[in-house]
């Protein structure tokens, strides 16, 4: 189902770029509507048979502890950020450590442009500038296509949360600069996070709790739903999406040996939870990754079916 919402998204796309400014908040309008249809049909997982008994565990952070050990990471490099929209409850393990994150700031730095959209200071259609100091090896069209003298902003929050395309990132960040300051500040400040360590200052340092503040609105406000369109566009089934596809709209990051995922599981339209793991040079951690979402997905069913039995 979610290759059906790719290849949604990716036509919705291909029509952006032949027409208006109009055309944007179409785009928003119709993948709405399609997110609505493929969280309807998730729902009914949700008195599926679980992958193993949860009574054992008494709480998350046993759960979460139990699954670090087993894995034998070091405990002090993993941290771990939790809410569930449902219950507003949360759950945070190590949460303020800071470390190099990679990509997961992607969707940060989208929801800035996503402001100056909605204030009306920039429009979907604004066009960056390109130019060669900008690219980076790596996935996505902008790098790998022929270049252009500029992109247009739906193109380049596209490519670069869907497509991890880290040249359409690049131009992002550096037209933020230098037209609307300093980016990492603007990042720290759009968590509503405290931050007394110096090294918070540095590009690309953040912890859990940070990235998981800057992903909670993206489920709720519709400011931000070229977002969600534009994550959905990932259908790699790896990290957070191995064991859960369907409802799972993510952003991983990699940098420096260290692997991280980020991620709003949804149902029938409606958010349930955003999980934040973020690991600090403990090698593969892929699988780590994958059952972590799945436990705590599975977690917040068992206990919704307890409340409902109690």
């Amino acid at each position: 189902m979610f290759k059906k919402i790719s290849l949604l998204a990716s036509l919705f796309l291909l029509v952006a770029c032949s027409t208006t400014e109009e055309s944007v908040p179409v785009i928003e309008e119709e993948e709405k509507t399609q997110n609505e249809s493929v969280m309807s049909e998730t729902e009914e997982s949700v008195t599926e048979e679980l992958s193993q008994d949860y009574s054992q565990f008494t709480s998350m952070e046993e759960l979460v502890t139990a699954t670090i050990q087993e894995f034998g990471l070091n405990p002090e490099a993993v941290s771990v950020a939790y809410h569930n929209y449902q219950t507003d409850t949360d759950f945070f393990y190590n949460e303020r450590f800071p470390m190099l994150v990679g990509s997961v700031t992607k969707v940060g730095v989208a929801r800035l442009y996503a402001d100056l959209i909605a204030d009306g200071v920039m429009t979907f259609e604004t066009e960056l500038p390109y130019n060669d100091a900008l690219f980076e090896a790596g996935a996505g069209p902008v790098t790998n296509g022929e270049k252009k003298a500029s992109y247009p902003l739906y193109e380049l929050f596209y490519n670069s949360l869907a497509l991890s395309d880290n040249t359409a990132f690049n131009m992002l960040f550096s037209y933020y600069q230098q037209i609307y300051g300093n980016i990492q500040e603007s990042l720290l400040n759009l968590s509503g996070l405290s931050f007394d360590q110096a090294e918070y200052t540095t590009n690309n340092m953040a912890d859990a709790q940070m990235i998981l503040n800057i992903l909670l609105p993206v489920a709720t406000e519709d400011k931000y739903s070229y977002i969600l369109t534009s994550l959905s566009g990932n259908t790699e089934a790896e990290y957070f999406k191995k064991y859960i596809q369907e409802g799972m709209f993510t952003k991983y990051g990699s940098i420096g040996g260290s692997l991280h995922d980020s991620g709003i599981y949804m149902e029938d339209g409606e958010p349930v939870y955003a999980l934040v793991v973020l690991t600090n040079g403990q090698g593969t951690v892929d699988e780590f990754l994958a059952t972590m979402n799945l436990r705590m997905n599975e977690w917040s069913k068992f206990q919704k079916q307890n409340t409902q039995t109690d």
